[in-house]
């Protein structure tokens, strides 16, 4: 079993992703924690309880995501900024920062997806706040069928200590096992 661990002014969090040969299944708590990056201890200003953390990137496409960490970035809740992704996957963006992202059901791949989701959540809202705090401040995972895909794949990206890796592939296509982001000793109780 893959899996990293975000402990949050003492709050747990977790994203799953369980994939079995037919298919995909996303799940993760509802708990949304929003804290300021800029107090070093007890940063946490609030938490939410019955948050949305689990989307379809892109409607009548089997592409779904789920979050674990930052319940915000910035002034923005994380749920808001994922359905404004979302909204740009489905319509497009024209002339806009985002041409071209517009998924074309014939043609996308959930790497792509993944890799243009890190660039809005990481490039285009994280890194200009410029907060450096040790730790996971933020994970993504995704998964479904890239197109005309028989087996699904998950793919996923971290924002930790400022820095965002490039995405990576934790369950190949093929493969049936689960995949944890946030806390996984709370995975390993069931």
């Amino acid at each position: 079993m893959q899996y990293k661990k975000v402990i949050r002014g003492g709050i747990l969090t977790i994203a799953i992703a369980l994939q079995v040969h037919d298919g995909v299944v996303l799940a993760s708590d509802s708990a949304l924690t929003l804290s300021d990056p800029s107090k070093a201890t007890d940063n946490t200003l609030n938490v939410y309880n019955n948050g949305n953390k689990i989307f379809n990137l892109r409607k009548g496409l089997p592409i779904g995501a789920v979050f674990y960490g930052a319940g915000s970035i910035g002034n923005s809740s994380t749920s808001p900024l994922i359905k404004d992704l979302r909204k740009i996957f489905t319509d497009g963006d024209s002339g806009g920062a985002h041409k071209g992202w517009k998924l074309d059901p014939t043609k996308y791949t959930i790497e792509q997806i993944c890799s243009r989701a890190q660039t809005f959540i990481f490039d285009e809202n994280f890194a200009k706040l410029g907060i450096t705090t040790p730790g996971t401040q933020f994970g993504m995972i995704i998964a479904g069928y890239s197109a005309g895909a028989q087996l699904s794949e998950t793919w996923s990206f971290v924002i930790e200590n400022g820095q965002s890796p490039p995405p990576t592939v934790v369950i190949p296509q093929g493969a049936a096992t689960v995949f944890a982001g946030g806390d996984p000793e709370l995975i390993s109780r069931i």
